[in-house]
């Protein structure tokens, strides 16, 4: 752990169990966050982006010691706390309120995050008040200090969330997070329930406390643009998987992983004469609680290699679907043997042999090699390479085309 990292993550995982209701005993998992290694410095602000479901409101949870079955470890190194959880050691109440003192969240919807019943003054000072910093006086005293900071007056303390706007309930918020001094404030998708028109003072508002208040953030969101604005570093995540991190200026003007480019693509252009080509990406079905093998990313990458994953079932399905669309056969005879071999069954030898052209046509960079069996086709896929967090330039990511290991083994030109 350097000296200046105040959050450290060692190879995190979380899975959800998931039971079947009308099958009892049939449990299955949902891969929430995979062998996740981070480290948040002092004084900086990491956006972690990615798509609905890859795990950022989960990484939240892990590091704010939320969560009850995950595996890994956690390093705090507080200004006067240093705790290390891992999955056999969790950490017990009086260390998780030391984590709590110093660490906060300001979560996504503002209307559902303040009690409704209280008066804004008792909801600034129910942390402060909780966690025994000082009497009911001091900490209506403190309450008034921070809600005129969030750019609100003394007069908004004696309202009810109710009598608020979206975007005073989300200062109110962030007021709140402030009160007993942390260290760490953890935002997730802050500005993403408010109008346009407010997000951007929002956002503001918070680098201005970032400063005042000497914080660490990390800043969770799926809007790369809010991420580019606020962010020194920026990680990006994908069904549980760290894809990308690095610098947010250097992956912005030069993303690798391609589903970075994918993301980066989607983002709205800056100016009218700005031109960004926009990356295509394969359709394809995926889900945490079945993720695909080798890159979780490969089907829907356009430029997947051979090695990146593939297994029998998903090549069928594609040449199901192709020698529909080209043959016109609306069902395929395949039998699969295991992952990397299965057999495909023609009517005729003369149809066997238009899907022959047909795979080595379509799939040349997934099947190491077909071979034609009187009317069968016997295929054998290539052995995938588990991609890894490899470094790059200025930054790592988890890409085999990035890999020289991989490239000296396969003979690709660096």
């Amino acid at each position: 752990m350097a000296a200046d990292d105040i959050i450290t993550m060692t190879n995190v995982s979380v899975r959800y169990e998931l039971r079947n209701s009308s099958l009892k005993r049939n449990t299955s998992y949902l891969n929430a966050l995979s062998g996740i290694t981070l480290n948040v410095r002092k004084g900086e602000t990491l956006a972690v982006v990615g798509e609905s479901g890859s795990g950022k409101s989960t990484l939240a949870m892990a590091i704010l010691g939320l969560l009850k079955h995950w595996k890994g470890t956690i390093d705090y190194r507080f200004r006067e706390c240093g705790l290390t959880s891992t999955e056999d050691d969790n950490l017990k109440r009086g260390e998780l309120l030391e984590i709590w003192q110093r660490s906060s969240i300001v979560f996504q919807d503002p209307y559902s995050a303040l009690d409704s019943k209280k008066l804004i003054k008792d909801i600034i000072a129910e942390p402060f008040v909780g966690h025994r910093k000082g009497n009911r006086k001091r900490a209506e005293e403190r309450a008034g200090q921070l809600v005129e900071q969030v750019g609100l007056t003394l007069d908004h303390l004696v309202y009810y969330p109710g009598q608020l706007s979206g975007g005073q309930r989300q200062r109110i918020a962030v007021a709140r997070t402030l009160i007993n001094g942390p260290e760490l404030i953890i935002f997730d998708e802050p500005t993403s329930s408010l109008d346009v028109s407010i997000q951007a003072q929002i956002l503001n508002l918070i680098l201005d406390l970032k400063e005042q208040h000497n914080l660490t953030y990390i800043f969770i969101t799926h809007n790369l643009a809010v991420a580019k604005h606020v962010s020194d570093r920026i990680m990006v995540l994908y069904l549980g998987n760290v894809m990308e991190i690095g610098m947010t200026d250097s992956v912005f003007s030069e993303p690798l992983h391609p589903y970075t480019k994918l993301l980066i693509s989607s983002v709205p252009l800056p100016k009218s004469d700005y031109e960004m080509k926009q990356r295509e990406s394969r359709e394809a079905e995926v889900s945490s609680i079945a993720p695909p093998k080798g890159c979780v990313f490969h089907p829907r990458c356009p430029v997947a290699t051979s090695h990146c994953g593939w297994d029998s079932k998903e090549i069928i399905q594609l040449i199901e679907r192709e020698s529909y669309l080209r043959l016109g056969l609306e069902s395929l005879n395949a039998d699969m043997q295991d992952e990397l071999n299965f057999t495909i069954s023609a009517a005729d030898e003369d149809m066997a042999g238009k899907l022959l052209d047909l795979i080595g046509e379509k799939n040349k960079f997934r099947i190491a090699s077909s071979e034609l069996r009187g009317s069968k086709i016997a295929c054998r896929l290539y052995v995938s390479w588990s991609p890894r967090m490899v470094p790059k330039d200025d930054r790592m990511v988890n890409c085999i085309l990035y890999d020289d290991e991989f490239k000296n083994a396969h003979d690709i030109q660096k």
